[in-house]
């Protein structure tokens, strides 16, 4: 016997919401299929040089623009932009914007993007700054014999998109 399914808050069929967001030397390159997309995501402008500020989104629809912010080391706002909107509907989409930087200041400047409300930074360095890598580690341990084991270990990193790691 089949049971009626209600929802009491029914879910709205559009969710426009931002993914990501990435800080780099350059745009984001999208090859044909199969080969992978390179971001150019570094974290990080050369003072003096170009950086390109990319937003990554689902379910733009043509009443949710997107508003960027650049902040300064001090918390000053420096620059504000919008981005265009389809003509009716994009399931997915990206914008990026490109902007020459001041020599100084240098330091750890914000980018900030809003669409629909919904508000998502990341910080970036301007210059030798560096933007600090914090590792956290899955609370699960086991010991591996002689010759190795299967099984995983969970690491994430956060603060710095480019923080690399090594297990020896």
């Amino acid at each position: 016997m089949s049971q009626r399914v209600t929802w009491r808050d029914q879910p709205s069929y559009y969710d426009p919401t931002i993914n990501a967001i990435t800080v780099g030397p350059a745009a984001p390159i999208f090859p044909t299929c199969p080969n992978a997309e390179t971001s150019n995501d570094t974290g990080s402008v050369a003072p003096g040089g170009v950086g390109y500020f990319t937003v990554y989104l689902r379910d733009q629809r043509n009443s949710d623009p997107v508003s960027v912010r650049w902040y300064k080391p001090d918390g000053s706002l420096w620059a504000t932009s919008t981005s265009g909107v389809p003509s009716n509907y994009y399931s997915s989409a990206y914008w990026y914007w490109y902007r020459t930087f001041p020599t100084t200041p240098t330091g750890i400047w914000r980018f900030e993007a809003t669409m629909n409300g919904k508000v998502v930074s990341k910080d970036f360095a301007v210059g030798s700054q560096v933007i600090p890598c914090t590792y956290a580690l899955s609370t699960s341990s086991a010991s591996v014999a002689p010759g190795g084991a299967s099984g995983s270990v969970i690491v994430s990193a956060t603060g710095n998109s480019s923080c690399t790691w090594t297990a020896t």
